[in-house]
């Protein structure tokens, strides 16, 4: 394997780290993986890869049976939408340049999972910078996010790194650009 794409797919399956979890993902060496043994974003983040073994972590996804054929379809259109599983973002657009999760400072709970994509590198809208609101594993909105930097949320929000830098801007469009609700038609 060349070491160049073997960085890549360390580099892609470290920073899809399943929302409930504090740890980053361990390594994962791809030539020997039990595909059985994973969980779905990882899988989700291999097959966004169009690289060695995507097929069969394809093949694994639709033998669980997490994605419908709908799902499928936008997924290869790179299309978001509202209530899109967040599985089938993470297959469309690879994992995001960034990851955060928060919580409730007070009682812990998940409140929502952020992805904020490079629109330019991943085919998302929004340039430049894709911010993805997913709650209940679902795609909630999308907006234009101008920069990476997290602007915070409050003191009733936590933000908790999921392997990566933080990001925060808020907001959801239907087809770009400003604030609003979320999702619909899409790109």
């Amino acid at each position: 394997m060349h070491p160049i794409f073997a960085i890549a797919v360390l580099f892609v399956l470290a920073a899809c780290v399943p929302a409930g979890s504090n740890n980053l993902a361990p390594f994962i060496d791809i030539r020997s993986a039990n595909f059985a043994d994973m969980d779905n974003l990882t899988l989700c983040s291999i097959y966004s890869a169009h690289a060695f073994r995507s097929d069969e972590a394809k093949d694994e996804l639709d033998r669980r049976k997490v994605l419908t054929e709908e799902d499928w379809k936008r997924v290869i259109d790179h299309k978001l939408y509202a209530g899109m599983p967040e599985c089938a973002m993470v297959a469309a657009f690879g994992p995001a340049d960034q990851r955060y999760l928060f919580r409730d400072a007070a009682s812990g709970n998940p409140l929502q999972v952020e992805y904020l994509y490079d629109c330019v590198r991943t085919q998302t809208p929004d340039c430049p910078y894709t911010d993805v609101i997913v709650l209940n594993s679902k795609v909630l909105s999308w907006s234009a996010a101008q920069t990476t930097a997290l602007l915070g949320q409050g003191a009733s929000l936590a933000p908790i790194p999921a392997a990566s830098t933080p990001s925060y801007t808020g907001g959801g469009s239907e087809t770009g650009g400003g604030g609003g609700g979320g999702g619909g038609s899409g790109m």
